[in-house]
């Protein structure tokens, strides 16, 4: 079904952002559909963290509007997930795999935890293939493994839209790959936003790629060129076709990187 067909769950109007003085975003105007896999790439300081906080609510936009669910009763802000790029912990607070996915469950506030909490924690813990772990430190897991465990946290909400910022940023490449296929296979229940550097796995998972850098353009992945790259990284790159490791029947279809 084309995207075009469907009801957005996420629409975003003319929006603006500014940090003090800096205008970060501008007139970025787009919408979000049901079952896509949309990347977000730009070089840094482009604006795509600002960007997922905008739709989160974290930041509110300086001018424009931000619709979720308008067409979807039942659906709120809590119906969002969110992986962030860092996740800033202290290394001698004796919290376990499974404490950080239940924080997933809490909605607003305090609330007490129940049966069906810890089920649907240990549920998503078994996706993640992170369940043998569950009483084991954070602390004590590999950056793989943790990035697992921060999705989970985030899919323990039972999402409809994942927002990822640079899920694979700070692992090895075994890992990234393992996360790339989880990331794929999820959009058979969710939406996902995911926000990458990797320009050579990209255009090989996504519906559609949004090139960010302060404004907006978004291409279906057979469109993207190495013009837009170019253009968008404002550099000179030598583009060449690249599997990045991954197995190309994995991940079929287009990539391109600066060599």
């Amino acid at each position: 079904m084309n995207a075009a067909s469907r009801l957005p769950l996420v629409e975003l109007e003319q929006v603006n952002a500014r940090y003090e003085n800096e205008i970060v975003l501008e007139n970025i105007t787009t919408s979000i559909y049901p079952s896509e896999l949309i990347s977000i790439i730009g070089p840094n300081g482009s604006g795509k963290t600002t960007l997922l906080k905008i739709i989160l609510g974290i930041i509110k936009p300086s001018a424009g509007r931000v619709r979720l669910f308008r067409h979807y009763n039942g659906y709120t802000p809590v119906h969002i997930g969110y992986v962030p790029q860092h996740i800033l912990y202290d290394p001698a607070f004796p919290v376990t795999v499974l404490d950080v996915v239940l924080l997933g469950r809490v909605k607003s506030g305090f609330s007490r935890l129940q049966k069906k909490d810890t089920d649907t924690a240990m549920n998503v813990l078994d996706m993640m293939g992170m369940k043998h772990l569950a009483e084991k430190g954070f602390q004590d897991l590999s950056g793989g493994q943790r990035q697992r465990v921060l999705i989970a946290r985030a899919l323990a909400g039972e999402p409809v839209l994942l927002l990822m910022d640079e899920p694979t940023a700070n692992i090895d490449r075994d890992a990234e790959k393992e996360i790339y296929t989880l990331i794929r296979e999820l959009t058979r229940t969710m939406t996902v936003v995911l926000v990458s550097h990797d320009l050579g796995v990209v255009p090989k998972i996504s519906t559609r790629v949004f090139c960010l850098n302060r404004n907006l353009k978004f291409h279906e992945t057979t469109e993207l060129t190495g013009d837009d790259i170019r253009s968008l990284y404002q550099e000179t790159m030598d583009l060449v076709q690249h599997s990045h490791s991954h197995d190309e029947q994995d991940l079929p279809g287009k990539g391109w990187c600066g060599s």
